[in-house]
């Protein structure tokens, strides 16, 4: 899986922990035959073994909002607030995941 995650902040919603990630991500080309459900189930299942320090899953899977994106429009939604020149809110993803992970 190679694309870019963006953290962003909602901005109508008045919650304390207003973080949320948009994934921007082009999938192996052996995936490329599989439905939207099928990938909806397997980015789920991988989602729900992500766990914190007490060994509670980070997400729920009805916090997880998966769609195909086709257009050339998505990439300028995901980064629409990258206005204000903080691009440490934004992650590249390839083959050994985010790029905080990468020895430079």
């Amino acid at each position: 899986m190679e694309g870019y995650a963006a953290v962003e902040n909602h901005r109508s919603i008045k919650l304390e922990d207003r973080q949320h990630v948009h994934l921007l991500i082009r999938p192996d080309r052996k995936y490329l035959d599989y439905t939207l459900n099928q990938h909806i189930d397997i980015f789920e299942k991988a989602a729900c073994e992500v766990k914190d320090n007490w060994k509670m899953p980070v997400f729920k899977p009805q916090h997880i909002n998966l769609q195909c994106a086709r257009d050339e429009g998505c990439a300028g939604y995901i980064f629409k607030d990258i206005v204000d020149r903080k691009l440490d809110r934004i992650k590249i993803i390839g083959v050994d995941g985010l790029s905080d992970n990468l020895d430079i």
